[in-house]
């Protein structure tokens, strides 16, 4: 009977001490996910990213002093060769360009070999041109190409007649898409009163290099956007 009741408080000591040790473990691991979530938001409030998978795009926005100038901090993986896409011009009910024919296009990343990964930052800002056309200006680590110029100075989304209807990715956490996929960055649009949408609007996305884009623009990552009006 001794040797009976012996063995019960072993085996009870036993499991309380299992039971003791799984407890810390779980609390362990939920402090480690805790910490990891943490740093995750902190970075994404200075705009550093947290790439989970280094295959695809990933984007986070990185805060800047001016409210026309955006900014992001793009991870491009190794063996693709990327472009950055501009369309100037109406957007459909959905947000997206009415069609990518006319858009300009150039390469990025293009500094080092493409088959290795690289991380970038690019800046689009609207701005004037010598002769005082608005135009919007765009840069890859810190490198400006030619500004693209708008029809009517300043464009309508901000001449203050219409509310800016702006959706930017990044936004405080990193967004990431296969690496065939096109990632839109920013939608700029005007809405006036009756609520018609504007005939310059823009619309930019990185994706796969082609000299005529043929992307469709249909699932272009959109996750994290955030739209608000001013």
């Amino acid at each position: 009977m001794k040797r009976l009741l012996r063995y019960s408080l072993t085996n009870l000591l036993l499991l309380s001490a299992v039971v003791a040790l799984a407890i810390a473990l779980y609390m362990a691991r939920s402090q480690v996910r805790e910490v990891e979530a943490e740093s995750i938001r902190v970075k994404g409030l200075f705009g550093a990213l947290s790439i989970a998978d280094a295959t695809q795009v990933s984007v986070i926005s990185v805060p800047t002093a001016d409210a026309m100038n955006w900014r992001w901090r793009i991870h491009l993986p190794g063996g693709h060769d990327f472009g950055l896409y501009t369309y100037c011009g109406k957007l459909d009910t959905a947000g997206l360009p009415l069609t990518t024919s006319s858009t300009e296009r150039s390469r990025i990343g293009g500094q080092t070999d493409p088959r290795e990964s690289r991380e970038i930052l690019i800046d689009i800002a609207l701005g004037t041109t010598l002769e005082e056309e608005s135009c919007l200006s765009i840069s890859e680590d810190g490198v400006s190409g030619t500004p693209i110029v708008f029809s009517s100075s300043p464009p309508t989304w901000a001449n203050g007649t219409s509310m800016l209807a702006e959706r930017v990715a990044g936004e405080g956490t990193t967004v990431s898409v296969d690496a065939k996929a096109p990632l839109a960055l920013i939608s700029l649009d005007g809405i006036n009163a009756a609520g018609t949408t504007c005939e310059d609007a823009v619309f930019v996305w990185i994706g796969p290099y082609e000299k005529t884009p043929t992307q469709s623009l249909r699932d272009c990552g959109v996750l994290g956007w955030r739209r608000h009006t001013i």
